[in-house]
């Protein structure tokens, strides 16, 4: 039987691709679904008919109805993280349970994915992801106008398959991750490498459009209007995602290629929130992961660290329960951060103000996450001697081989 955790990833993939039928399906219940450019009813901005819009002209801030959030970001941040939360829970209780029961026989290695399974499976996904946002733009005559206006649809469905690939590449891949999912970490890295390609193609189709119509239909955009900011910072997480593509593309040539990387990707990830807001909903997986795996990092002693690379199979029933526990956490602190937003914005009009939210929202965030699993931690892991330590963490799969080498 397959870990309850794979099932929590898997779930995430089937919310994605239901997104956006099931957004097109309930837009006629009122701008709360929909609103302005599809996403708006994420981010409470719908038509008002009033020349001072907080988002521009004819474009207004609604009050949500729980948090600052509408009752349709309400449905989407539940469907997105709730299901990986729960199933985070029951792998831990799936492992110890595991681990719990005598046998007499060896524990069967994690089975081997076949990459090329993975990649058919991913190439299915961007399809769904891109034809139907597509065929609903370019059915529409003003997307069929000209040439230049059928690129600007093409690049705009181009952005649904970017964002879900960029939501999904962002989730960290620690030991814990791979070991609770019951797949070798060396199966979780290779389709980290598939989906990170997927983002830069996705990202040339839709930067380069974008770009195109803005230069033949709109050259000012950079520097006039209520969204020259919204384009500053798509434009600038264009060129730290090229910048990004060629320190991978020559990452066996770097010696500081992990740090690089990840510094990168947080300026990547927080660039791509401030050009498109509900991005802080769908990072929410990515930041509960990255604290939890800060947490237990923290709480390992250094001189456990060596150099064998050979993984242990056992999932971390330890760290599956952190990760439950820390996308809660996540998913509050952007809740409070989405608050902070609507307290603003109610009161403000000025264009500029939407900015900073998503980002703040995100670092509450971790914050709370973090925060929570250390807490966490203490309790169920108090500081034990030192073979105690390595006992548990070699029976968790957070150390490697008999060398003792950290796994996160």
């Amino acid at each position: 039987m397959a870990p309850p955790l794979r099932f929590g990833l898997v779930a995430l993939l089937v919310v994605s691709v239901l997104y956006e039928p099931m957004r097109g399906n309930l837009y006629r219940l009122g701008s709360s679904i929909g609103g302005v450019g599809g996403v708006g009813g994420l981010t409470n901005q719908w038509a008002c008919h009033t020349t001072g819009g907080v988002f521009g002209p004819d474009v207004c801030y609604e009050r949500g109805v729980f948090l600052g959030l509408t009752p349709f970001a309400l449905l989407v941040l539940s469907l997105w993280t709730m299901p990986l939360a729960a199933s985070a829970a029951a792998s831990s209780f799936f492992v110890q349970r595991r681990d719990d029961e005598p046998t007499s026989t060896p524990t069967s290695p994690p089975p081997q994915t076949d990459g090329t399974t993975f990649v058919t499976f991913w190439i299915v996904l961007e399809l769904l992801w891109f034809a139907v946002p597509a065929a609903a733009y370019l059915s529409s005559p003003f997307y069929r106008s000209d040439v230049v206006h059928v690129v600007l649809g093409i690049a705009i469905s181009a952005a649904f398959p970017l964002s879900w690939a960029l939501s999904v590449v962002a989730i960290p891949a620690p030991a814990f991750v791979a070991a609770s999912a019951g797949l070798p970490r060396a199966t979780v890295l290779a389709a980290h490498k598939v989906v990170g390609w997927s983002v830069v193609r996705w990202a040339a189709i839709h930067g380069t459009g974008e770009l195109l119509y803005l230069v033949v239909k709109d050259r000012r955009a950079f520097v006039t209007g209520a969204y020259r900011l919204l384009y500053w910072a798509g434009a600038v997480a264009f060129a730290v995602l090229l910048v990004h593509a060629i320190v991978a593309r020559f990452r066996r040539r770097l010696k500081y290629f992990v740090p690089l990387h990840k510094a990168l990707a947080a300026v990547l990830l927080l660039c791509a929130a401030v050009h498109w807001w509900p991005f802080a909903f769908f990072l929410c997986p990515a930041v509960a992961t990255l604290a939890t795996a800060h947490a237990l990092l923290r709480a390992l002693p250094a001189a456990t660290k060596g150099d064998d690379d050979t993984a242990e199979d056992d999932a971390s029933s330890l760290g599956s329960l952190l990760l439950s526990t820390s996308l809660l956490a996540a998913v509050a602190g952007v809740c409070v951060g989405w608050k902070m937003r609507e307290l603003t914005l109610l009161r403000v009009s000025h264009p500029y103000w939407p900015y900073p939210f998503p980002p703040l929202a995100l670092g509450l965030g971790y914050v709370l996450a973090r925060i929570t699993a250390e807490a966490l931690l203490l309790k169920l892991a108090p500081p034990p001697t030192d073979d105690l330590l390595r006992h548990d963490l070699l029976r968790h799969g957070l150390l490697a081989g008999s060398s003792g080498r950290l796994l996160l």
